[in-house]
């Protein structure tokens, strides 16, 4: 093996290991888009179903966003708490509570863009006044890959 001028190692020489595909390491996503233009956002998603949460996290992370995921109101708004997000996508309904969840959102983060992920047309007004726009869940990931990413920009 080389050695460079500066002390460390040349890895001109060392094999180039191939990409792994989205279902690896979430390390793995973090290599393939490390030449996304965009600074990171933090995306929060809160859903109830563990095995949705991880394939939006890895959605979302292939398109070079940092995710943090919460599987309830409470967690979500502790999170909110403690870490700058750009947008949120909440499941509707989360266990009854998605209105007020919105609204103390609303009321503690100001205007911080939100999805809701529905699952039908029957969202009340009242809610739908709330968020920014809402996404339906039989759309597919991709709708609410875009819808985030759109509403994202015109917040820039």
């Amino acid at each position: 093996m080389n050695v460079s001028q500066n002390g460390g190692h040349d890895v001109s020489d060392r094999p180039e290991s191939p990409r792994r595909s989205m279902a690896g390491s979430a390390s793995t996503t973090r290599i393939q888009f490390a030449d996304v233009d965009r600074p990171f956002q933090t995306i929060l998603l809160v859903d109830n179903e563990p095995d949705v949460l991880e394939a939006y996290r890895q959605l979302f992370e292939s398109r070079g966003f940092s995710v943090l995921t919460a599987d309830c109101g409470n967690k979500a708004l502790s999170l909110l708490r403690l870490t700058p997000i750009d947008a949120v996508v909440l499941d509707y309904p989360l266990g009854g509570a998605s209105g007020e969840i919105v609204r103390r959102i609303r009321e503690g983060y100001g205007d911080i863009p939100t999805v809701l992920l529905s699952s039908g047309p029957d969202i009340p007004q009242s809610l739908m006044n709330m968020v920014d726009t809402s996404v339906d869940k039989f759309a597919g990931p991709l709708a609410l890959l875009v819808a985030v990413e759109e509403l994202l920009q015109v917040w820039e």
